[in-house]
C-alpha cells in the first residue's frame, strides 16, 4: 500500500534540526543501558529505525482538527539514530508525539544532512505515550532516491522484544504492542525543492 507524503523539511523543522546541529550533538534524548521501568507519569516507546546514517526528531504535540500540531514550547523527545538497529526514548505520560523531521546523512557520525519533514496534504507517523508502559511503534527504514527520501514501514514485534530480551530485560517483561496512525503536520510547503515521501506499509507480524 502506497500513500504520498512529505517534502523537504519546513523552516520550522529546519530551525529545530539546526539548532541541534549547532550544539554539536548526534543525538538527543537516547537513554542509557540501564534502563528502569517508566514510573506511572512516563512512557518509553521503541521503534525501528533503519540504516544507521538517518536520524528522526521525535517532537511531543497536540491534536488541531485531524492534524499533528509540533509544541513549540517543549524540547524535542529524541533526535538521534537507532542502536543496533532501534531508538528507545522516553515521554511524558499521555503525550502525543510525532516524527517532525529525518535527517538524512554521509554517516552515523556527520553532523550536517539532508532535511525531510511531512508538509501541507503529506503525513508523518504519530502515536501515543503510554502511562506507566513500555510501546512498541514499528519499524521505519529509509532509502534515498531519485526524487527524494522513500520509507518502508513494517511491524515486527517478536523481534523488537528479541532485542529488548538481549539488551533491556527489565523493558522486554513489560512491552507491548502500541498503533501508530499518520497524521498531516499542518506545516506549509517549500515551494524550492520539494522532495516526497513514499511510505510503504507492511502489515504487522
Amino acid at each position: 500500500k502506497k500513500i504520498s507524503l512529505g517534502s523537504r523539511c519546513s523552516k520550522l523543522i529546519a530551525i529545530a534540526l539546526t539548532s541541534s546541529i549547532l550544539l554539536g550533538c548526534t543525538s538527543i534524548g537516547r537513554l542509557g543501558e540501564n534502563i528502569n521501568t517508566p514510573a506511572p507519569n512516563e512512557s518509553i516507546y521503541i521503534l525501528g529505525l533503519s540504516p544507521e546514517n538517518h536520524r528522526a526528531l521525535i517532537f511531543p504535540g497536540e491534536m488541531v482538527g485531524e492534524n499533528y500540531h509540533q509544541d513549540m514550547w517543549r524540547p524535542a523527545s529524541f533526535y538521534g539514530s537507532a542502536t543496533d538497529g532501534y531508538i528507545i526514548g522516553k515521554a511524558k505520560a499521555g503525550d502525543f508525539l510525532g516524527i517532525v523531521g529525518i535527517m538524512s546523512t554521509e554517516s552515523d557520525r556527520s553532523l550536517y544532512g539532508a532535511q525531510f519533514g511531512a508538509c501541507g496534504d503529506q503525513k508523518t507517523i504519530t502515536f501515543r505515550a503510554k502511562p506507566g508502559g513500555v510501546v512498541y511503534i514499528g519499524d521505519v527504514s529509509f532509502k534515498r532516491g531519485d526524487k527524494g527520501l522513500q520509507f518502508l514501514i513494517s511491524q515486527d514485534f517478536n523481534r523488537a522484544k528479541t532485542y529488548l530480551d538481549r539488551m533491556h530485560p527489565k523493558l522486554a517483561a513489560t512491552v507491548v504492542h502500541s498503533e501508530f496512525e499518520l497524521r498531516k503536520t499542518g506545516q506549509p510547503c517549500e515551494k524550492k525543492n520539494t522532495t516526497l515521501y513514499v511510505p510503504i506499509y507492511i502489515p504487522k507480524r
